[in-house]
């Protein structure tokens, strides 16, 4: 899986990314790059979302909208 997320141009020395695969016979959890200047990403790491998560209650209730769970006019 290292070499998936070196692949897709993730870097040891770059912002941090973690990968959870699971496939039905268990869960494999693989991290590479930075938390922070000198500090590993794990796959226990906390990562800062700070503003990020506004674009994904965006992106959910987008969705929700394309499917008719909710009305964003009423």
């Amino acid at each position: 899986m290292d070499d998936l997320i070196a692949a897709a141009g993730y870097r040891a020395d770059g912002p941090g990314v973690a990968v959870v695969v699971r496939n039905g016979k268990g869960v494999r959890e693989v991290a590479s790059g930075l938390a922070g200047p000198h500090t590993p990403f794990t796959p226990t790491t906390v990562p800062y979302l700070a503003s990020v998560s506004k674009q994904m209650v965006g992106v959910c209730t987008a969705l929700l909208v394309v499917q008719g769970l909710i009305d964003v006019e009423s």
